[in-house]
């Protein structure tokens, strides 16, 4: 355990971040300040649970997507709440099934849909659109997602929800030399269709809030 965080063993990324308290504490209170009403917030990536926590004390209810077997494991360890839901799913623009996922071998955070570097198969998991689900939504008031570049893939399928609800979105894009820009700029221009525009950036995660 490291700061009231139950963690893989195996894991150094989040062990070294945690040093110095709570994991992405200030990217959650600015995101977290755009929102007016706090009935639904939707955690995509939602790893062990760092943000879906918070989220569930300030949220009447907490969707959670997590497509890893041992990081939804970690995630019912740390989120002691009953105003949550958890879908082992990964969210993208199509439903599949069986589509492997790859995990590197020190971060419990770093899984991906495609195969990148050193990465090994960590399990099999179906795909799922958000707007799958938008019938279980009667509103959705904030939405994070953060899941290693499958991020354009989740907005595609978010597309109804979007239109709908208006949620504020805080969507992990960091943009770190030229491949990492480009594929915020794919992003951007996705949710620029959709009637959003980037309101503010913190680190690595970017708001965006709707017309």
């Amino acid at each position: 355990m490291k700061n009231n965080w139950q963690i893989p063993e195996w894991d150094r990324h989040f062990t070294a971040r945690l040093r110095n308290g709570n994991y992405q504490q200030k990217q959650r209170t600015l995101a977290l300040s755009y929102v007016e009403e706090f009935d639904l917030a939707i955690d995509i990536g939602a790893n062990i649970g760092f943000w879906t926590r918070e989220l569930c004390s300030k949220f009447k209810k907490v969707w959670a997507f997590e497509p890893s077997v041992e990081n939804c494991e970690y995630l019912k360890k740390n989120v002691i709440a009953d105003n949550y839901e958890l879908e082992r799913i990964a969210l993208s623009d199509k439903q599949d099934k069986n589509v492997e996922l790859y995990a590197t071998s020190n971060s419990c955070g770093d899984l991906r849909l495609e195969k990148k570097d050193n990465a090994c198969i960590e399990s099999y998991v179906d795909l799922k659109r958000l707007d799958d689900y938008i019938d279980k939504f009667e509103k959705v008031d904030f939405i994070k997602i953060d899941t290693q570049q499958s991020e354009r893939e989740i907005l595609l399928g978010a597309e109804q929800t979007l239109r709908e609800f208006r949620p504020v979105l805080c969507v992990e894009l960091p943009t770190r030399g030229l491949e990492e820009l480009n594929y915020k700029v794919k992003c951007q221009t996705i949710l620029n269709d959709f009637g959003y525009y980037e309101k503010f950036r913190k680190s690595k995660e970017t708001i965006y809030i709707k017309d």
